[in-house]
């Protein structure tokens, strides 16, 4: 059998597991998202207080792995019309439906996993070589550049950690000190109710406790500084979107830490029977239109952006581990907050998603409002006044015609070294294969047209010709040596596949370019003598093409009754 053929056959034999997870079903789809959300949520709460060894590291990494995959898969199989019914059924849980919506996840997890796969086979980057019974023999297809993601995945992780010890360690000492006076309040305020379940009272000062917390977490979460705060979507700024994030997050860490309380107040009370919140969407706008100061019908619209329903479900649930919905529709006109969504996951992410499709025209206004942005952080880090910084981009032209534009100059008048370069903002694609290689087909294509185009206009021009061509003084750049291009990335810069980035440019990804400015120390000679060529040698040599990535050559997959067998190197 060909591997078109084994492909296809493979992806008859997801269609027909996912049939079978579907038809375990409790009694409605509403019900079972219930269920599903209070596995996914206590979950993840266990997660944060598991104290595991190392020879428990691979389970819970692989477990870990099961769940964030399943998730959003589990819910694309449930969502069904229940969800458009009047009121939200009220009900305890009990072993049997905890242990079914556990048992989903996980196998909505591996099913996740082999769609995966599949989807590697079907673009080029894998491909089924046999089978032998149920299982499958699957090689990875060769690589030039293997697994950059995850090493540019370690640089915003690098990028949060920085954050916190340089910007926001003193905020968390202060909250810190508060917390044993919020946590006797939060005891007293904190009941049962209706002998399972949970209710509690707020009090202005718990409320401005939760919302420092938030505010500190959503200052590191990935998408924060998307656009600039008065870019505009309809009516709502972007100001508006990160306020109401902020305050979305504090609502929901309120209530986890309510639970918590409760459970250390009442042993007995269980932590999947309180952890779920469903609100009415008008008590949430309510609430959100009060703490952001704004009309309610503003804060309608904000709140429409965090929400899954029928309507966007495709969008959100499509690809694999994407972000995880904050609200999810159970019912006309209530939502149910996921735990999962605003702390373990990235609100940011799925909001972006719906601003991009519900204001397309905006979203497209203020992608250009990025440019200005990236430009000025990227001016800062060349703060002295021997630099010469256009703060505009640069159009060129050839017998004319425009060929590319040049996003940022910077001219080091001391040492004769000017830096070009191409800013590339694009959005974070998470683990879809599909968007990746969309973002890796546009950010190759027009970086290399840029390079090409860049290089062949300056090749013979004078000092004198590119001062016009710049629309600087002749003078200024009278003591020209030498031009060298960079290709910035702001989300990402490098990808896996057999297209080696070219050598007469720098690539980098922007967080990776702040670790290393802030690595300089005294022994960095090239730094201090020529600051753009120290840059440009440093991106080039801690390239994360070079570094030696360990994968493993053999990985087992088992879904259902079959088995996929991947190997790295050639099956013989």
């Amino acid at each position: 059998m060909d591997s078109s053929s084994l492909i296809q056959e493979l992806e008859e034999i997801l269609k027909l597991e996912e049939k079978r997870i579907r038809s375990s079903t409790l009694a409605s789809g509403q019900m079972s998202l219930i269920e599903l959300s209070r596995s996914m949520d206590s979950y993840f709460i266990g997660a944060n207080f598991r104290n595991e060894s190392n020879k428990d590291k691979d389970i819970y990494s692989y477990l870990d792995q099961l769940y964030r995959y399943g998730w959003t898969q589990a819910i694309r199989i449930f969502f069904d019309n229940s969800t458009l019914q009047e009121g939200v059924p009220f009900y305890k849980t009990n072993s049997s439906f905890s242990d079914w919506a556990d048992s989903v996840i996980q196998a909505c997890g591996r099913l996740a996993m082999a769609i995966q796969i599949v989807n590697f086979c079907k673009r080029g980057l894998a491909e089924p070589v046999r089978k032998e019974g149920n299982d499958y023999y699957i090689k990875i297809s060769p690589a030039r550049i293997r697994g950059v993601e995850s090493l540019e995945r370690e640089e915003f992780n690098w990028m949060t950690d920085f954050f916190y010890n340089t910007f926001q360690k003193d905020s968390y000492k202060i909250l810190k000190q508060v917390i044993p006076n919020i946590s006797a309040v939060m005891k007293d305020k904190v009941y049962v109710w209706k002998d399972d379940f949970m209710g509690y009272d707020s009090t202005p000062e718990i409320d401005e406790y939760f919302l420092q917390v938030a505010l500190l977490k959503a200052q590191k979460f990935i998408g924060n500084d998307s656009f600039p705060g008065d870019a505009k979507f309809g009516d709502i700024e972007f100001n508006h979107l990160k306020a109401a994030i902020v305050a979305l997050i504090s609502f929901s860490i309120k209530h986890m830490s309510f639970c918590f309380k409760l459970i250390e107040k009442t042993p007995k009370i269980r932590i999947r029977n309180i952890i779920n919140n469903f609100q009415t969407i008008d008590y949430v706008a309510e609430s959100l239109s009060l703490a952001l100061e704004i009309e309610k019908e503003k804060a309608l619209k904000i709140l429409d952006l965090f929400i899954l329903d029928n309507g966007n479900i495709n969008t959100h649930c499509e690809d694999i581990n994407g972000a995880p919905a904050p609200f999810i529709r159970i019912a006309k006109n209530m939502i149910m907050y996921s735990t999962v969504g605003f702390n373990s996951g990235n609100p940011f992410l799925f909001m972006l998603k719906e601003l991009k499709k519900k204001y397309p025209s905006d979203w497209d206004k203020a992608q250009n409002q990025r440019e200005d942005v990236f430009r000025k952080e990227l001016y800062q880090l060349f703060p002295s006044d021997h630099y010469i910084k256009l703060d505009r981009p640069i159009i060129i032209k050839t017998s004319g015609k425009v060929v590319s534009d040049i996003d940022g100059f910077i001219f080091d008048k001391r040492t004769g070294t000017l830096g070009l370069f191409q800013l590339k903002w694009q959005e974070p694609y998470a683990n879809s294969i599909r968007e990746r290689e969309s973002r890796k087909k546009n950010f190759i294509r027009k970086s290399n047209s840029w390079i090409e185009a860049v290089l062949e206009w300056t090749k013979d021009k004078s000092p004198n010709d590119l001062a016009k061509a710049f629309g600087v003084g002749v003078s200024e750049l009278k003591g020209l040596k030498k031009i060298v291009l960079f290709v910035i990335g702001r989300n990402s810069a490098h990808f896996t596949g057999n297209e080696v980035p070219d050598e007469r440019v720098a690539w980098g990804l922007w967080p990776h370019i702040l670790r290393i400015f802030s690595e300089i120390n005294l022994n960095d000679k090239m730094f201090f003598e020529n600051p753009i060529l120290w840059l440009y040698e440093s991106l080039k040599s801690d390239s994360p093409t070079l570094k030696k990535i360990d994968v493993k050559n053999t990985e087992e997959l088992i879904f259902g009754k079959y088995k996929l067998i991947i190997k790295l190197d050639e099956w013989v």
